[in-house]
């Protein structure tokens, strides 16, 4: 079960919430899903959303889809804050202690500028602010997709991502997953390589063209099994 599998959970969130910005092999930032460089005139780093970037349910992603989805974490209780670790530098972070009601104005360095576009401010200078932004953690979900924890999934992962789910039951060890094919998702994928359908699955019969193996304490095996 797919649920039950930390790691394996991940990648498959990661597919449907994308990554803000990515890293190349050369470890420099290039934008992704979204947008993000530093205006000297704010004294901040502007992250901007693409203006037809669509949620998977058919909304467009907004400047407050983005402010509480980079922030949520910081107020989700009885978690590992991720958000506290990586947003450290930000200013205003010490603002907000994990189980605060959600009240993002607690954190003064992330303003929203305009409908596609939010500013956040540093505290102190740091390297890794934009790295931080390459964690799904951080990429844009829309709050109506989330229980009142901002942490647990109504149905299933939503994102802007590359890919939806179109099976996904909790009792069951399959899922299924459909590349998205039309609008600004479409121009992130390479249509030569990526599979129109993934399946998620634990059953042997399914014949896999990957297994992946879990354990604790060990990292990811991945097997070929053409």
């Amino acid at each position: 079960n797919i649920h039950n599998h930390p790691k394996s959970f991940v990648l498959y969130q990661n597919m449907m919430l994308g990554n803000n910005v990515d890293v190349t092999p050369s470890y420099n930032v290039e934008n992704s899903l979204l947008s993000a460089n530093y205006d000297p005139d704010l004294e901040a780093f502007v992250i901007s959303i693409p203006k037809n970037l669509r949620f998977q349910n058919g909304r467009l992603v907004e400047a407050e889809d983005l402010r509480f989805s980079l922030l949520r974490s910081l107020f989700i209780k009885g978690w590992f804050n991720a958000g506290t670790a990586l947003l450290w530098s930000v200013e205003g972070v010490v603002n907000v202690k994990p189980g605060d009601a959600y009240h993002p104005e607690k954190v003064t360095g992330v303003k929203i500028l305009n409908k596609h576009q939010v500013a956040v401010k540093l505290r102190f200078p740091s390297e890794s602010f934009l790295y931080s932004l390459t964690s799904s953690y951080f990429s844009p979900v829309p709050r109506e997709a989330l229980e009142s924890d901002m942490y647990t999934w109504k149905t299933h992962p939503i994102g802007a991502g590359d890919y939806k789910v179109i099976y996904d039951d909790p009792s069951s060890s399959r899922v299924v997953l459909e590349k998205i094919s039309s609008g600004m998702n479409e121009a992130k994928l390479n249509l030569n390589y990526s599979p129109k359908i993934i399946i998620w699955t634990s059953e042997p019969e399914d014949n896999a063209d990957f297994d992946y193996f879990f354990s604790p304490g060990t990292e990811v095996k991945e097997k070929n099994v053409f």
